[in-house]
């Protein structure tokens, strides 16, 4: 989820969440569900919700520069999880 773009176009960062799929060995990118340009955060994940739980990290403001200190996040994103069947 999120990150830095290693691209010279576009923008700093990104706001895409890959998801990868334990029975076809295969990542898929689904729907923008954060859209902050967060980088460096936390996530856990939450077995009695079966979700992820991602919180806080800072913005990206720098394109491809790690080290860049950007605003500061102090919310939690939640991603719901679909059981495999």
């Amino acid at each position: 989820m999120g990150g830095l773009r290693p691209s010279d176009e576009g923008p700093s960062g990104t706001t895409s969440v890959w998801a990868y799929d334990l029975a076809t060995s295969e990542w898929s990118e689904t729907a923008d569900l954060d859209r902050k340009f967060r980088r460096a955060h936390t996530a856990v994940y939450d077995p009695v919700g079966q979700q992820h739980v991602i919180h806080g990290g800072p913005t990206a403001w720098v394109r491809r520069h790690h080290y860049e200190k950007g605003q500061p996040l102090y919310d939690t994103v939640l991603i719901a999880l679909t059981p495999i069947k």
